[in-house]
């Protein structure tokens, strides 16, 4: 598979350092902004989208009068791995896309705000603070972004819309400096558990094991497996004669696992039983196709067939599944958060 990525700018850029944008064809964003009561939808779009397989952007709004409230993957993006925050700041959403096919012309994402009460009209503008594109190689592309703007009556309910942009503006090649929504320095946007990573860390279900390194691919313990569940069971696992003393303790209590060995690795076939039982072992059929499934232990076929009916696995992408092997810290964060689906 090639390699893609779209990777979100360092900084919010000052209007004053954009330039104009050239009257050649380039990927372009551009917005478009609607009123319907007490909501605001922003539709953000791409067109000339060429070579570019990934596009990241940060879109500034006024939060005196707006408060992010949802957001949509829009059909345009619907084959990229999309990685959206709509809480980076009080008044800027985050986004990226990324896939091994060139972006199609269309809605990148809908993005809906609610409005606030006011006895003022408002001009609230909707601005793309910074913004890339990239092709299958996570190279930038020069592109175009157009800004809008919409009027809130005083009061905060009414209708009315806006399309097309004010300004056109495109980032020169010295602002684009690239890093990630988290502070890992090796989970970056092109990885396939980035979104997920993104996802346990938000939820507070598993932490970096160093202020800037998550270490995606080391290993998960036991102890660290049934913290992790006892957190997304809503357990306080804080406070413990040791690190994951009550998480083993809950686990122990709601018969998830009986305690043993809790410094060792866990492998992929008991990762899966103990979610099999914090799901309450629910009845599970049909035939287990991965070509190593002669190696699943007899006691985890159950948890396995409904893992992957659940789709809670989905095999290492050459037809096996390992069950014998160990669970990575990715793996087990990109099972949460498919979990939460």
């Amino acid at each position: 598979m090639r390699k893609v990525t779209a990777i979100l700018l360092a900084s919010l850029l000052a209007f004053g350092c954009l330039t104009a944008a050239s009257a050649a064809a380039q990927p372009t964003l551009s917005l478009a902004a609607a009123q319907s009561g007490d909501r605001v939808t922003v539709t953000v779009s791409a067109t000339n989208c060429g070579a570019a397989c990934g596009v990241s952007f940060t879109l500034s709004y006024d939060a005196a009068r707006l408060a992010f409230a949802d957001w949509q993957q829009g059909a345009a993006s619907m084959s990229a791995v999309a990685v959206f925050n709509g809480a980076y700041a009080p008044d800027t959403v985050r986004a990226a896309f990324a896939g091994t096919e060139p972006l199609t012309d269309g809605v990148l994402a809908t993005i809906t705000f609610s409005v606030k009460p006011s006895d003022k009209a408002t001009d609230a503008s909707f601005t793309f603070a910074s913004f890339k594109f990239a092709d299958e190689n996570g190279d930038r592309i020069e592109g175009a972004a157009q800004n809008t703007a919409l009027s809130i009556p005083a009061g905060g309910t009414a209708s009315g819309s806006t399309s097309g942009g004010h300004t056109t503006v495109v980032v020169p090649p010295s602002e684009d400096a690239p890093v990630t929504l988290m502070q890992f320095s090796d989970v970056r946007a092109s990885d396939w558990f980035y979104g997920s990573v993104q996802y346990v860390c938000e939820k507070g279900l598993m932490s970096g094991t160093a202020a800037d390194t998550f270490a995606p691919q080391s290993t998960m313990t036991r102890a660290m497996l049934m913290t992790v569940l006892a957190r997304y069971a809503g357990m306080d696992t804080a406070g413990g004669a040791t690190w994951y003393k009550k998480g083993m303790a809950w686990a122990k209590a709601n018969g998830i696992s009986d305690g043993t060995n809790p410094s060792g690795n866990i492998t992929r076939e008991q990762l899966v039983t103990m979610l099999y039982r914090y799901e309450k072992s629910p009845a599970a059929t049909g035939e287990i196709t991965f070509s190593d499934a002669d190696q699943i232990s007899a006691w985890a076929r159950d948890a396995v067939r409904w893992a992957v009916q659940t789709g809670v696995i989905s095999g290492m992408g050459d037809g096996t599944l390992k069950p014998q092997g160990s669970a990575t810290r990715a793996q087990v964060a990109a099972i949460f958060a498919r979990l939460a689906k």
